[in-house]
């Protein structure tokens, strides 16, 4: 029995060293959730919607971006017909109103969509494509300091009905993470930026696109949906998506915390008396990222 499942183990290693797709359509969980006929179709379909002459960029640096459905994307318990059906909806969303050096922007220059100094440092956010974590999201906006990365959020636009939503479109956020070894800079930059921490102003900027797009709903993964938290041992994983979540007010799907759109926080006179300056000047910086982020996305839009 146990010489059994080595060849077994054994072959399987064989198969993703030669034919790694191969070995990914067989054996990635959710990629037998298709019949045949439909799933050629909606390859080809795929296809045609990446052959557009704006994409030409992306799929030059990226070209397995094509066979993302086929490997674990965005969500721990989508299968192969989900994920394709938010690759298409993403870039059919984008395809409608971006410009043809769009992505050719994102990928060369990582352009900002707020910047500021405070407290005698360069802060940045800056959006680009996610490269070597596209599973994670197609787009991510990167929280930096003096040039140095600190934080990364991912997403994709998907219709609603994907995270049980009745919105037709949710901004579905696959990734929040901070870069290891940061911690002292994460707490210098919270300091400066009037106590309002990197994952909280990345969110503002989030919301700032959201709006800019006409999306209504950000969907945030759980940590059960998390991909990197679920299929990677190796790597660590602290970031806990489900408290993050509890810090905006929304819904519960299955898998997904629903965020509707735009925010509505408590009133002042619910806080406490003791804190409702603090509130207050947070809550108009967070205010200035996210317009200053819609107005730079409505810029590359155009």
């Amino acid at each position: 029995m146990l010489l059994a499942l080595d060849a077994k183990y054994a072959l399987r290693k064989q198969l993703m060293r030669k034919f790694p797709l191969t070995y990914e359509i067989l054996f990635t969980p959710g990629n037998l959730d298709e019949r045949l006929v439909p799933a050629i179709a909606g390859h080809r379909r795929l296809k045609r919607l990446l052959d557009q002459p704006a994409l030409a960029p992306l799929r030059a640096r990226h070209p397995e971006i094509l066979y993302r459905p086929y490997r674990r994307y965005l969500a721990n318990s989508f299968g192969k017909g989900r994920r394709r059906a938010a690759l298409l909806h993403h870039y059919s969303r984008f395809g409608a109103c971006v410009g043809a050096t769009f992505y050719q922007l994102l990928l060369q220059q990582r352009p900002p969509l707020w910047q500021q100094q405070l407290g005698g440092a360069d802060f940045a956010i800056r959006i680009s494509f996610t490269a070597a974590l596209h599973h994670e999201g197609d787009l991510q906006l990167i929280f930096e300091i003096d040039s140095q990365p600190l934080y990364y959020v991912a997403f994709s636009i998907t219709p609603g009905w994907l995270v049980d939503s009745s919105a037709q479109d949710a901004l579905l956020i696959a990734r929040v993470q901070g870069v290891a070894g940061n911690s002292e800079a994460i707490r210098r930059a919270t300091k400066a930026c009037r106590d309002v921490s990197p994952p909280a102003l990345l969110m503002s900027a989030v919301q700032g696109i959201a709006s800019a797009l006409n999306v209504e709903v950000i969907a945030g993964v759980t940590n059960q949906e998390q991909l990197t938290a679920n299929i990677d041992a190796d790597r660590n994983v602290h970031f806990d998506y489900n408290a993050f979540w509890a810090t905006y007010p929304g819904s519960a799907s299955p898998g997904f915390h629903l965020i509707s759109l735009p925010l509505r926080p408590k009133p002042l006179s619910q806080v406490d008396c003791t804190h409702r300056r603090r509130t207050r000047h947070k809550r108009q910086f967070k205010g200035e990222v996210a317009s200053a982020a819609e107005q730079s996305f409505r810029a590359l839009l155009r």
